[in-house]
């Protein structure tokens, strides 16, 4: 991701102090987050992600995600960064950035859940499908397996392109 966000300021959730997103998400896989404090299906969606983005975390795994909003205002998005959102990355409201990851990913509408690999292409555009998919709690009921193998199984059975994912892990 570090090629893709070399040149853009992204801000952490709970600090929201600007940083270079570049040094940010060096050899980290990273999930792009297309979403909205408006909409209902964003609002449903976004807890779900921050449980699996903690459990993700605190199984030591080397994943981001940064949050492109659509909110309509900078309060609408500290609310909403307040309300739901995990301890991830986010481009901050009014940011020229914003419309650039929206052109090249080619995002009408919101919730977009987009996995990339460092060079920003894309591994999956359903990643919003695939974290609903694991099942409640998201990772909760691994039985015992690590996330790696975990997602190992998961492309697998999807036959996604999720051995990068492995790799990055």
């Amino acid at each position: 991701m570090s090629e893709l966000f070399k040149d853009i300021g992204v801000c952490k959730n709970q600090e929201h102090q600007l940083i270079n997103g570049g040094q940010e998400l060096e050899g980290k896989l990273t999930a792009i987050y297309f979403s909205a404090h408006w909409c209902p299906p964003c609002r449903a969606f976004t807890p779900v992600l921050k449980e699996f983005y903690d459990q993700a975390k605190a199984s030591g795994e080397n994943f981001e995600i940064v949050f492109v909003s659509f909110d309509r205002s900078e309060g609408d998005l500290k609310n909403y960064l307040a309300e739901s959102h995990g301890n991830w990355l986010y481009i901050p409201f009014g940011s020229s950035n914003i419309s650039v990851l929206v052109k090249k990913y080619d995002v009408s509408g919101v919730p977009e859940l987009i996995i990339v690999k460092s060079n920003g292409d894309i591994i999956t555009r359903n990643g919003r499908a695939e974290v609903q998919s694991i099942g409640e709690g998201c990772y909760c009921k691994l039985e015992g397996k690590s996330l790696k193998e975990y997602l190992n199984a998961i492309g697998k059975i999807k036959g996604f392109f999720w051995e990068y994912l492995i790799l990055v892990l």
